[in-house]
């Protein structure tokens, strides 16, 4: 399927779902035609009225609609499943231990369905279950499945193999090996045990194993290019671009004429730089600082004007809109756009005129915004800074003697003394502090990991966070005050809920466990107890298990069009504005922003929306990707190492066993309850504890630890240990 195919058919599934929704809230009172929907649905273009009418004849097929007369539409008033509409909507999620679980649709409780009545259903499928019309004695209540719904995930990776003439590729899913019959055959047998990506064409009923098509052959199991690739391919996420998308991507010149500089404001005499990472080959944003007056200060910050480029609807705009998001494996980027518009074209290289989007603002030392302008610019970088250079200007508190036309280093301590005033404000008025841990590896010339550490946050990092924060908010903000009615539900938002009462009671128990108090009475306790808590876990050995369990206790930030501020930055407009050579939601603000500008009509609310939903699946994707190649490169340091003696702290705790973080590696491995035969081992929920019945030994988490390396393999992707007690040799 193309990715132009798959972009309509997105559009057909929005428009399916909120012509369902319309006639819903209707409840079968009057008749509509395709006139009246679209009216009401806000969709004016002409191509989006005919996805909209091929949407309605698929519902009237699917029996969700009935056409009364010609040209007039209801809800069908009788359902023709009506186990299916009394059950309940959601994704089947499997686990490595073979149970099955739906995340609920209405974000009810996850459901266990029964694992013995899942033929036709592959994981991540949307489905309908039936409740169980009794509750069991014992145990969780299992649902049944009984309808397919959606086929969410289209690609799978697995092993080529051969039966006779038969060609299959084996998968393995959570908790179990499954084979798909492959309905085309490769061009060489000399691809059998070759890794490949397929994609998902049928389970027909009755038949034992599900029809695919092979798509891609990445390469033999086991080596690095190979194994990332499939990564990527396994969430989702393709592994090339179409050759429309490369050949307009292409037609770019690496720097834009002076036809493309008319109209902008030009920057290209004032100070501008850029600090970014050591490795970095996509620069999408600079700053730029000149003195109005002894303390108002001009602050630009630049971002890669991509929408001057993508073109909405054109070929990059669809494959980027189809990725969302770069994908940062642990030692590659698979970039959202093709690497002559992100390195090249867009990126704002030191020394070359550029094209950018920016935010200028008139500021004082204190962090107060007296003025600020939005538009389109021309820039050219003076200098490419990473962060470790800008770090030792910061720690030495000096500037730098060189022959160019402006001190940087001067430029870079006023950026910092800004940016410090903006984080002092920003905490005051109720942001969170919490930072996740990130690890970089060393590898030698075949990709193998030979070192891994904790990449320190630096403040030539927040230096830059600040900046691309006043940004983000402030864009997002004047966008809502000058849009018109009409916008007002088109707008892209990054929003982040405010945490669940329970969820935050329960990290409130586990943090009292380690002696810290959490106040969740109000949100000004909430933000002061867990700021208190990060400065109070500096160093400690529990440090990394207590802030990934406050992380966890808070909600998800998401894309939508329905602003409810961000709870963690205590912010009450928030977007992403920054990263559109990274990031889909960032080049559709670019486009909306400019719109707003111009007084031109807005985008469909509900494309808009549901490209807002795409963006934060993807994202989600993306950061599940990135996890697993960092695990695997972890389980590779421990290749050769059956039977070592490893040491690592307890960092997790179940029924079932306790998992122990190496030193080594700073991954994560499992030592099973039922393995451990010197003693009776359990876990003591009353004190978040592993302890020993005869010996009396009680393990904490962050409590250090002696493991014996008993299994590390990467194709389940599971380590496991025996734990050695201090007394035993």
């Amino acid at each position: 399927m193309s990715k132009k195919s798959g972009d309509r058919n997105r559009r057909l599934r929005v428009y399916s779902d909120d012509v369902t929704r319309l006639m819903r809230e209707e409840q079968g009172k009057q008749t509509l035609n395709p006139k009246q929907i679209s009216v009401r649905l806000g969709i004016t273009d002409v191509m989006d009225r005919i996805l909209l009418e091929e949407a309605i004849e698929k519902l009237c097929v699917q029996k969700i609609l009935e056409q009364v007369e010609p040209g007039q539409y209801r809800l069908r008033t009788k359902s023709v499943d009506p186990v299916a509409v009394a059950g309940v909507e959601g994704w089947l999620q499997f686990t490595n231990g073979g149970s099955v679980f739906l995340r609920r649709a209405d974000g009810g409780e996850d459901l266990r369905v029964n694992e013995d009545r899942l033929q036709g259903v592959l994981p991540d499928d949307k489905v309908v279950v039936r409740l169980p019309r009794k509750t069991p004695q014992r145990g969780r209540p299992k649902v049944d499945v009984v309808a397919l719904i959606e086929r969410t995930r289209r690609f799978y990776v697995g092993i080529l193999q051969r039966q006779g003439a038969t060609w299959r590729v084996a998968v393995d899913l959570p908790g179990y090996l499954l084979h798909f019959k492959l309905n085309n055959a490769p061009n060489s047998t000399d691809d059998e045990g070759k890794k490949v990506v397929i994609e998902v064409i049928d389970w027909p009923s009755g038949q034992p194993t599900p029809q695919a098509e092979l798509r891609e052959i990445l390469g033999t199991p086991g080596d690095n290019d190979t194994e990332m690739q499939a990564i990527a391919a396994e969430f989702g996420f393709p592994l090339g671009f179409t050759q429309d998308a490369l050949n307009e991507a292409h037609a770019f010149p690496p720097e834009p004429g002076e036809n493309e500089a008319k109209g902008r404001r030009d920057f290209r005499s004032i100070p501008t730089i850029t600090i970014d990472p050591v490795d970095a080959r996509d620069f999408d944003d600079a700053l730029s600082l000149r003195k109005l007056s002894d303390d108002r200060w001009e602050l630009g910050v630049h971002i890669a004007d991509v929408s001057h480029y993508v073109q909405c609807g054109g070929a990059l705009d669809r494959d980027a809109r189809e990725r969302a998001t770069s994908v940062y494996l642990v030692d590659r980027v698979m970039p959202m756009l093709p690497e002559h518009l992100s390195n090249l074209v867009c990126s704002l290289r030191p020394d070359e005129d550029k094209l950018a989007f920016s935010a200028v603002f008139e500021i004082d030392g204190h962090a107060n915004v007296h003025d600020e302008w939005y538009g389109r610019t021309i820039i050219r970088s003076r200098k490419r800074l990473t962060y470790e250079e800008a770090e030792e200007v910061i720690v030495q508190q000096r500037s730098v003697d060189v022959a160019s036309v402006f001190d940087w280093g001067e430029m870079v301590l006023e950026l910092n003394r800004l940016a410090l005033a903006l984080k002092a404000k920003r905490f005051a008025m109720g942001s969170i502090r919490f930072e996740s841990e990130e690890l970089r590896f060393q590898f030698d010339e075949q990709g193998k990991p030979t070192e891994v550490f904790v990449k320190p946050h630096l403040q030539s990092h927040s230096l830059i966070e600040e900046c691309m924060l006043l940004a983000n908010r402030s864009v997002s903000a004047f966008m809502a005050k000058q849009a018109h009615e009409r916008y007002k539900n088109a707008i892209v938002y990054r929003v982040h809920d405010q945490p669940d009462p329970e969820r935050l009671d329960n990290f409130a128990r586990f943090a009292a466990l380690f002696g810290y108090k959490i106040r969740v009475g109000s949100r000004e306790q909430i933000t002061t107890s867990l700021n208190d808590l990060a400065d109070q876990l500096e160093g400690k050995p529990e440090a990394g298990v207590v802030e990934s369990m406050a992380i966890r206790s808070m909600a998800k930030a998401r894309y939508t069009t329905q602003n409810i501020g961000h709870y963690g930055l205590a912010f009450t407009h928030y977007t992403h504005f920054t990263s559109p050579i990274r990031r889909y939601p960032d080049l559709m603000i670019h486009r909306q922003l400019q719109d707003i500008l111009d007084t031109k009509p807005p985008m469909s609310t509900s494309l808009v929306e549901a490209d807002c939903v795409h963006s934060s699946d993807r994202e989600k994707a993306a950061v599940q990707a990135e996890r697993i190649s960092v695990k695997i490169k972890q389980i590779e340091m421990l290749e050769g190492m059956t039977g070592k003696l490893l040491e690592g702290w307890v960092s997790g705790i179940q029924d079932f066993g306790f998992f122990v973080t190496l030193h080594l590696s700073r991954g994560e491995g499992l030592v099973r309850f039922n393995s451990m035969v010197d003693d009776r081992y359990f876990f003591d929920e009353r004190t978040f504890s592993v302890r020993a019945q005869r010996s009396k030994l009680q393990l904490r988490l962050g409590d250090q630890v002696r493991v014996l390396l008993k299994k590390a393999d990467i194709r389940t992707r599971q380590v496991d240990f025996e734990f050695i007690p201090d007394h035993k040799d």
